[in-house]
C-alpha cells in the first residue's frame, strides 16, 4: 500500500512538472491545481484551479476562487469573472447548478455539464464579498462590507488573478453575475474602468471588454414591484384580489414618483 502511494505521489509530482513546463505556470497557480475531484469519474480535458487571494490594504482578506481553464483554447479565448448575488450568495452556486462544468448528482458524483460556458471561455468562479462560503479574513472587521468596497476588493482579487496567472493577462475580460449582481457588476465595471484611466495608476490596466447580468437587482422600488410582486402572483403567493388592488393603484399613480 505505501509503495503504491508512493508511486501515485511521484506520478503526479511528474505531471504537475510537466503541465507546468508546458503552460508556464506560475508556482502558486500549481499549489492550487486540482488534481482530483471527489465524485468526478469522467475523464476532463481542462486544468482547473482552486484557492486564495489576497485583497485589500491590511492582507487579511482571503478571497476563495476556482479558476477553470477553458476546454477549447485556453490561451486565447476570453476570461469570464462570476460571481452569484446575494447580498451573499456563493459563486460556487452558479459553478456547480448554472454554467459551471460541474453538474452535481443524487449519488453525490459528479458529471460534465455539456453546456458550461467553459466550452469557449476561461471561468473565474469567486465566493465574495469577504465571509462568503470559503472566503475569510483573520480580522473580525473585514466581514462588515458595502457595494463600493466589495467593488475594490473584486477589483484587487483580479490583479492578484493575474499575478498568479500572468499567462492570461491579455486575455478578453468579462465581469457577470445575476440578482444584487446588479450592484455588483456595475459597481466593479466602473473601478475597473476608473483604475484603467488613472494616469497615475501603477497597477496593470485589465483588458475589460464588458459586463453581463441576469435579472439584475437594481432599484429596491422597481425590483419588488415589477419583478418580485408579479412572481409571487404567477406562483399563488399573492391572491388575485390583493394582485389587482395593487395594480390598480400602481396604474393610478403611475405618474406619481413614490
Amino acid at each position: 500500500m505505501v509503495s503504491k502511494l508512493s508511486n501515485f505521489l511521484l506520478i503526479s509530482f511528474i505531471l504537475v512538472q510537466l503541465v507546468s513546463f508546458i503552460y508556464g505556470y506560475t508556482t502558486e497557480a500549481i499549489d492550487d491545481q486540482v488534481l482530483q475531484l471527489p465524485g468526478l469519474v469522467d475523464p476532463i480535458n481542462f486544468n482547473h484551479f482552486s484557492g486564495y487571494l489576497t485583497v485589500g490594504n491590511g492582507g487579511t482578506k482571503k478571497i476563495h476562487y476556482w479558476f477553470v481553464e477553458s476546454s477549447k483554447d485556453p490561451l486565447h479565448d476570453p476570461i469570464a469573472f462570476w460571481t452569484n448575488g446575494g447580498p451573499g450568495c456563493s459563486g460556487l452556486l452558479g459553478m456547480f447548478t448554472e454554467q459551471g462544468p460541474f453538474r452535481p448528482n443524487k449519488d453525490l458524483t459528479l458529471s460534465l455539464n455539456e453546456f458550461a460556458w467553459t466550452n469557449s471561455a476561461n471561468m473565474v468562479f469567486i465566493e465574495s464579498p469577504c465571509g462568503v462560503g470559503f472566503s475569510y479574513s483573520t480580522n473580525s472587521n473585514d466581514y462588515k462590507t458595502a457595494d463600493a468596497l466589495t467593488a475594490s476588493d473584486n477589483y484587487d482579487l483580479i490583479q492578484a488573478l493575474f499575478q498568479r496567472f500572468p499567462e492570461y493577462s491579455s486575455n478578453s475580460f468579462y465581469i457577470s453575475s445575476e440578482s444584487y449582481g446588479g450592484h455588483y457588476m456595475p459597481t466593479l465595471a466602473r473601478k475597473i474602468v476608473e483604475e484603467n484611466n488613472n494616469l497615475l495608476s501603477t497597477k496593470p490596466k485589465i483588458n475589460f471588454k464588458g459586463f453581463a447580468v441576469g435579472n439584475p437587482y437594481t432599484v429596491r422600488s422597481l425590483t419588488l414591484i415589477n419583478t418580485y410582486f408579479i412572481i409571487h402572483f404567477n406562483y399563488s403567493f399573492v391572491s388575485n384580489r390583493t394582485f389587482f388592488l395593487v395594480l390598480g393603484l400602481c396604474l393610478k399613480h403611475s405618474g406619481d414618483d413614490k
